[in-house]
This record gives structure tokens, C-alpha cells and sequence, in this order.
């Protein structure tokens, strides 16, 4: 059954809020070099964006589900 779930939701499994949070505390580029975040498989673009937006960091996303890469399309740069 659990797979059939899977192929239902596409594989889609989004990161965990408190798992984001955790990777933008422990993660932190120099302010001087600025810098980008690719997500290959961003979703609905909410971990990149919670990331980025914390070490100002320009967003890229890449999502293959129209649905989710319209909603990441209003969180993330590109």
C-alpha cells in the first residue's frame, strides 16, 4: 500500500519544516560572497525559500509537477 502512495503523490515527500529550520541555522555562506541555492527537486519551493530567505541567497528551483512548480514560482527567484 505505502507505494502505491508514492506513485500517487509522484514521489513527493517535502522537507520537514524543523529539518529546514536546522539546515539555515547550521548553514551559513560569507556575507561578502552572496551566493545562490539550487533545489533540483524543490517542490513547492518552502524549504528553498525558508533557506534562502535567511542567508539571502538568490533562489533556483526546479520542479517537474505543474502544480507545485506554479506554487514554488511564487516563493522562489527562479
Amino acid at each position: 500500500m505505502a507505494r502505491l502512495a508514492s506513485i500517487a503523490k509522484a514521489g513527493y515527500y517535502p522537507t520537514p519544516e524543523r529539518v529546514t529550520e536546522w539546515i539555515a541555522l547550521y548553514v551559513r555562506p560569507s556575507k561578502a560572497a552572496g551566493g545562490k541555492l539550487l533545489d533540483p527537486c524543490c517542490g513547492e519551493g518552502i524549504a528553498a525559500a525558508t533557506i534562502t530567505g535567511s542567508c539571502e541567497l538568490e533562489s533556483y528551483g526546479v520542479e517537474l509537477d505543474l502544480e507545485r512548480a506554479n506554487a514554488a514560482s511564487l516563493r522562489l527567484d527562479h
